[in-house]
């Protein structure tokens, strides 16, 4: 009897790993790295102190509203992570990446509101017209020292809930740099055997994004 409760109690959830490794003849380097899990796993508290409290704003205007008790994690956990090395400084890397209402400028069908009296909070309405997905953010970790960098945003609803993270590291050169991005989310509706495709579609777009955002970059300069 012992033994059936014990190994019932250290059966774990089947993990899936795949592993993509991606080399396209372009001009700019691209590598992909893609770590995918769809067990079953606790889900992780994103409330805390510092998420729940809102900056007070006498001022009467409108503003995207960043909460802590929108963020209900149920769904299905996808998870990726992607690098991709860009022809332009760690630098401009960054300044692009943490401009949150400029990721309009390179993210297709995306619009982005920031809070005026919190500049790290702010919503991300990608899609076209009323079937844009909401997605309310917060920047909680945020440091860059000249040359690399690493920035933490919680997701809270209310539809994709978890984290992303992405780092900036300088490249071979001085007009290089390296950045890597993860996402782990959970994505309601999302059928368990669907988490490998939508981890590969996440890939897909993000590292084409960033590399309208190199071009748009160079650009602008």
């Amino acid at each position: 009897m012992m033994s059936k409760q014990t190994s019932a109690t250290t059966r774990q959830a089947p993990l899936t790993n795949v592993a993509i490794r991606a080399l396209p003849p372009t001009p700019v380097r691209t590598i992909a790295r893609l770590s995918i899990r769809t067990g079953i796993e606790p889900q992780r508290d994103t409330t805390s102190p510092q998420l729940a409290s809102q900056p007070s704003h006498g001022n009467g205007r409108s503003h995207p509203r960043v909460d802590s008790d929108m963020a209900t994690p149920s769904g299905t956990p996808v998870h990726f992570t992607l690098e991709r090395t860009l022809p332009i400084s760690s630098e401009a890397a960054w300044d692009e990446l943490t401009n949150w209402a400029g990721h309009a400028e390179w993210i297709p069908m995306t619009r982005v509101k920031v809070d005026p009296g919190d500049p790290t909070a702010f919503v991300a309405f990608s899609g076209p017209g009323p079937l844009a997905l909401e997605d309310r953010m917060r920047a909680i970790e945020s440091q860059f020292d000249g040359a690399s960098g690493r920035c933490l945003v919680s997701k809270l609803g209310p539809v994709l809930v978890g984290e992303a993270e992405f780092t900036v590291v300088p490249g071979t050169s001085t007009t290089s740099c390296v950045v890597t991005w993860r996402e782990d989310v959970t994505v309601p509706h999302l059928p368990r055997f669907l988490a490998p495709v939508a981890a590969r579609i996440g890939v897909a777009l993000f590292g084409w994004s960033l590399k309208r955002m190199a071009r748009h970059h160079i650009r602008s300069v």
